[in-house]
């Protein structure tokens, strides 16, 4: 990112396994976001089903785990964690 390139995306989601913090780090960066969250797919996590699990990245570095939990509660988590971000 240029230096004078300010930040304007909140955040985004991307699923799968793998490499996931290098992977979302990597999105996290292209699309110049203050948050990225990636969340684990399969074992009952995931797009079709109740729970998810994963992985908030922060602009400038730091991730924070994120437990298995409901989407509903993860979702409050990740909006939370991003306000804190943006303020």
């Amino acid at each position: 990112m240029r230096p004078t390139q300010r930040r304007a995306r909140v955040g985004g989601l991307c699923g799968g396994n793998g490499e996931p913090e290098a992977n979302a780090r990597g999105k996290l960066e292209r699309k110049a976001a203050i948050c990225w969250w990636r969340i684990w797919l399969g074992a009952g996590t995931g797009f079709d089903s109740a729970e998810n699990e994963g992985l908030l990245l922060k602009a400038g570095g730091g991730a924070e785990p994120l437990p298995r939990e409901s989407k509903r509660a993860m979702a409050g988590r990740i909006l939370d964690a991003a306000a804190a971000l943006k303020a």
